[in-house]
């Protein structure tokens, strides 16, 4: 197999075992992180976050040591990430008057992809992490399967301002498209599938089977824990966030104008750098969507939790696939829409036994 070409080192894809082993101890050995890994940024002064200059450490899940500093109130683990806000001077109406303040904006800068020279998708995008953002939309809709079909991916990025854009160009063995039609889908996040039908049809057949347990009081805490991080949400109102957890701790943190972008950066990580997903959860706000689902298990996470309530075709395909679903979460409570028995549930008065948790569809939990 040709090795692949990338723009900055990497560690290769590794065995299941060894992805997990780099995968916690690069966790484990940040600085200032005990308990799960945490940003420094997310303990900033005031409702919107740090202020500009506020030091961040931690550790990238490709073990990888950062340190950085943040741009505008947005975490900048990468010090070379580009920055996620602009402000400008705009008119604000409060306490009955009109007066000049200054509102931060998120940027949206468009990423072009390009399969084998041929033009896929534009996305919409912060402009962070342009690399797995592309690689995890292809795996998404089913053009890249493995990682040994990755050839080259070439990330530019040129302009200024307004005219900021981003091209990836993904070189991949053999013909990706065979057998493909180019139907559009615009989904309910006004995203945009090369084709929908297919990719429901292939994922609806699959089974998750992973023996991964959690407990209420861990979907409780990852929750918290998420909206913790979400300075740049906090700051802009204008974005959404994943993260890729155990049921301990959160491991990747990805925030973005869409989730469907946040949790695609988190696929194509996942995808570049062989970390196993079946004993993983995806933690994000917004609805849990039928798309959504669609990229959680084609990566095979087994359980996904979203701030959000689900759709119907969300339901249907959670249960028809085995996916532990929860959506709804408010405080101490969530709903369970599906789970085979994930979800460890403490007997009690009227309750069903802790071992028992295979019924569990259509359940409302509360703390």
């Amino acid at each position: 197999m040709a090795a692949m070409d990338r723009n900055r080192t990497i560690p290769a894809a590794v065995s299941a075992s060894g992805a997990a082993e780099r995968f916690d101890d690069a966790v484990a050995a940040a600085p200032g992180r005990a308990g799960g890994p945490r940003c420094a940024v997310s303990d900033g002064p005031g409702p919107d976050g740090p202020e500009p200059g506020a030091t961040c450490s931690g550790a990238c899940v490709s073990g990888e040591s950062v340190s950085g500093e943040s741009d505008s109130g947005a975490c900048a683990c990468d010090p070379a990430a580009p920055a996620a806000t602009t402000d400008f001077a705009v008119l604000e109406y409060r306490d009955g008057r009109f007066a000049p303040a200054t509102a931060p904006a998120i940027r949206e800068v468009p990423l072009t992809v390009f399969l084998n020279g041929r033009e896929v998708v534009t996305l919409l995008c912060t402009a962070r992490h342009p690399r797995f953002l592309a690689l995890g939309f292809l795996k998404s809709d089913g053009l890249l399967r493995d990682l040994a079909e990755v050839r080259k991916v070439d990330v530019d990025e040129g302009g200024t301002g307004e005219e900021r854009r981003i091209v990836a160009r993904v070189a991949a063995a053999g013909d990706p498209w065979q057998g493909r039609t180019l139907g559009r889908t615009v989904t309910s996040g006004c995203g945009k599938g090369t084709d929908f039908g297919r990719n429901l049809a292939t994922i609806a057949r699959r089974r998750l089977d992973a023996d991964v347990r959690v407990r209420p009081g861990q979907i409780l805490a990852l929750c918290a824990e998420l909206h913790e991080r979400s300075t740049l949400y906090r700051r802009t109102g204008g974005c959404h966030n994943a993260s890729l957890c155990t049921p301990e701790r959160m491991l990747v943190f990805r925030e973005d104008i869409g989730r469907h972008n946040a949790i695609d950066m988190i696929v194509g990580q996942c995808f570049e750098e062989g970390v196993p997903t079946g004993d993983k959860l995806i933690v994000s706000s917004g609805r849990a969507a039928s798309e959504i689902l669609l990229k959680v298990v084609r990566i095979g996470v087994s359980v996904l939790v979203s701030s959000g309530a689900a759709t119907s075709m969300a339901v249907d395909l959670a249960r028809r696939t085995g996916l532990t679903l929860v959506g709804r979460v408010r405080g101490d409570s969530f709903c369970v829409y599906n789970d085979p028995g994930r979800i460890v549930r403490d007997a009690g008065p009227g309750a069903p036994d802790a071992t028992d948790t295979s019924d569990a569809t259509g359940v409302c939990v509360k703390s």
